[in-house]
């Protein structure tokens, strides 16, 4: 700020009329009270031929409330010529002074106060002369200038308000605290904002609010996700969900609805549920939905799944053959045949199970020695009709046989009394074993007994030490082929080896006339029996077979 030029007036007129004030004039800028004038006028300057120099004013006055301006000015040089006003120099306290070269001279600013010596001139020594005083009021600024209040301000200061017309800086916007004002084409705008804050439009906002966008440099709010109602927020200078509304959660930067298609309100997932699922609990989640067991078992047997997980347990049954999944395909009733390669394994003939209620004839069937199929085995025969056509006499676990002594009652059972195959386990001395059969079976035979017509006869035997009770009555029989009569014997011994013979139990001879006959007879085992000896010796030479000795009235051979 500073005084205009018309103050320069007072100093020339108390130069003109006294050439030197006997009392500073006293000046009040701002409209402030009196001062009262300083000392007494400085010396005038000595003269040096037509142009004298001034000596240097010197006083004092004080600076009043409002003013700045000081004492008296000091006199001038007697015989000099005027001479021209300093520029002034400030006083402490007050207006600056002002100092004077040449013919007129100057004197500088008094202690505390602003009057100019008596050769200077007051220079902007106040804000403004006191009314009471007489002085005139500032009336003109420069073009860079406005007076407001009677100061000239620069029209580009914000504070009194930007424009040549206005002082009014009310009008501007607030920059915040550490933010700045400037005036740009006459309008008060905001020049720079406080830290993390940021220009947007014509305020400083945060460049953390979502509203303006987020970041230093964008006002742009569009370019956030939509919240809904929920809150977005700034993290890391981009624009993101912070949280969404009732009925919404957040998924990558959206907030989507919480239903099926978003995995309900779990906030651990966005995928949508699978088809069988809904949305259950709280909060709510993606949950199985099972498939009603109606559905689920329509024409299904045994164990299917519930969709969830679970299973029901149908209850449809399948009628045999068929058996539930039995034809391939799952809970549904069928048969599976089994290949017939597999079926006929291990099977020589007959028929094999396809296991679905059919029948497979496995090849290549029986034939030869083996001619009848039982169990899908080849065999001898099946029954006695096979082998009574071949001259066996019965059929016999599926082998043809000779006949057989009853194992239920014929005590001499155990030892081959049929003579099947061999003479074993009979002692021969001087017999032996011939093929020529009673029943005439390929498989057995008969022992033979011939004279030789020397010594003594031939014979066969056994010792048989159990089986028998001594005291009880016996049948002994046996089958004779030959020409006479055939002789064989029951002898009892008292030891256990057929040592000690007690005497003859039984004696029986079978009359023959070349072929077979038979014969049996009856007795009683004397007490003291340990051991029998039944051999066969001493009658027409023959052939011997099917002996028996059972007891009285049950079955013989």
């Amino acid at each position: 700020m500073r005084f205009v030029d018309g103050l320069v007036i007072v100093g020339i007129v108390c130069v003109l009329a006294a050439f030197g004030c006997a009392e500073g004039a006293k000046f009040h800028p701002d409209g402030g009270k009196d001062l009262d004038a300083a000392s007494a006028a400085g010396s005038g300057g000595r003269t040096t031929g037509d142009r004298g120099s001034g000596g240097i004013g010197t006083g004092t006055g004080g600076a009043g409330t409002g003013g700045n301006f000081a004492g008296t000015g000091g006199t001038l040089a007697s015989g000099g010529a005027l001479g021209s006003g300093g520029m002034p120099n400030p006083g402490s306290g007050g207006g600056p002074g002002g100092s004077s070269a040449g013919g007129l001279g100057s004197g500088d600013a008094g202690k505390g106060g602003g009057a100019s010596g008596s050769g200077g001139i007051a220079m902007d020594g106040g804000s403004e002369p006191d009314a009471s005083s007489g002085a005139d009021r500032p009336t003109a600024c420069s073009l860079t200038e406005k007076n407001c209040g009677g100061l000239c301000v620069s029209t580009t200061d914000p504070a009194y308000g930007c424009g040549a017309s206005t002082c009014d800086s009310s009008n501007c916007p607030s920059p915040g605290a550490g933010g700045t004002l400037s005036c740009q084409a006459g309008t008060c705008v905001i020049a720079t904002c406080p830290t993390n804050f940021k220009k947007c439009g014509n305020k400083c906002v945060a460049v953390s609010d979502p509203a303006y966008g987020c970041g230093a440099t964008t006002c742009d709010g569009t370019t956030c996700p939509a919240a809904g109602s929920g809150t977005v927020v700034c993290q890391g200078g981009s624009c993101v969900i912070g949280s969404c509304g009732a009925g919404t959660k957040k998924c990558g930067d959206k907030c989507v609805t919480t239903d099926t298609n978003n995995g309900c309100s779990d906030t651990t997932r966005c995928t949508a549920c699978a088809s069988n699922e809904a949305c259950m609990g709280a909060p709510t989640t993606c949950q199985c939905v099972p498939t009603p067991m109606t559905t689920a078992c329509t024409g299904k047997c045994g164990q299917v799944p519930n969709g969830c997980g679970g299973t029901y347990s149908c209850t449809m049954t399948c009628t045999l053959p068929q058996t539930c999944s039995g034809g391939g395909t799952p809970n549904i009733c069928g048969c599976s045949k089994t290949a017939m390669t597999t079926a006929c394994s291990g099977k020589a003939c007959g028929m094999a199970d396809d296991g679905c209620g059919g029948m497979y004839t496995c090849a290549p069937g029986c034939s030869g020695s083996a001619p009848d199929c039982v169990n899908n085995k080849c065999v001898e025969c099946s029954s006695n009709a096979t082998c009574n056509a071949k001259s066996y006499y019965a059929c016999s676990n599926n082998l043809c046989v000779c006949r057989k002594p009853n194992s239920a009652t014929n005590i001499l059972k155990d030892l081959n009394p049929g003579f099947d195959g061999s003479a074993n386990p009979w002692i021969l001395d001087g017999a032996s074993y011939d093929a020529n059969d009673a029943d005439g079976c390929p498989k057995s035979g008969s022992i033979s007994l011939k004279s030789t017509g020397s010594g003594a006869s031939p014979l066969f035997g056994y010792c048989l030490k159990t089986g028998f009770t001594a005291g009880r009555d016996y049948d002994f029989g046996y089958r004779f082929k030959g020409t006479g009569d055939g002789r064989c014997r029951v002898l009892g011994y008292g030891d256990t080896g057929c040592n000690y013979v007690l005497g003859t139990e039984l004696e029986l001879g079978v009359t023959s006339n070349g072929t077979w006959a038979s014969g049996s007879g009856h007795g009683t085992l004397i007490s003291g029996v340990l051991s029998v000896y039944i051999d066969c010796t001493g009658g027409a030479d023959g052939s011997y077979d099917q002996l028996f000795l059972t007891q009285s009235g049950t079955t013989q051979f």
